[in-house]
């Protein structure tokens, strides 16, 4: 992935998952304050699952991310770019060989 933000962690992965044979592809961990983060499938065929945990609950939120139209598109995603989500956030795809890229901006 191109670093359009100067700053920040690279999570990007080629792998795995979908349920209920999800593959968990990356986990990044929670923060205690984070500027943002942004997730997105790149692979043409599979789906990809960004599960956001509530930091110290047990409640979670799952966004589906469709895949890319074409080979080197863009498929869905997910950003938060200055809205905090300080719990981890989990991704899954619902193949070994799922291409996705994730990117957070500690504070």
């Amino acid at each position: 992935m191109s670093d359009f933000f100067e700053t920040g962690a690279d999570y990007s992965a080629n792998a795995l998952s979908d349920p209920p044979t999800a593959h968990l592809l990356k986990t990044i961990p929670a923060f205690r304050s984070r500027l943002g983060f942004f997730v997105m499938n790149l692979d043409t065929a599979d789906t990809v699952y960004v599960v956001f945990d509530k930091d110290g609950t047990d409640t979670s939120t799952i966004a589906p991310l469709d895949p890319a139209p074409t080979a080197g598109g863009m498929g869905g995603s997910v950003t938060a770019h200055g809205m905090p989500h300080n719990g981890r956030i989990r991704i899954y795809g619902t193949n070994s060989t799922t291409k996705m890229t994730a990117r957070v901006w500690p504070a």
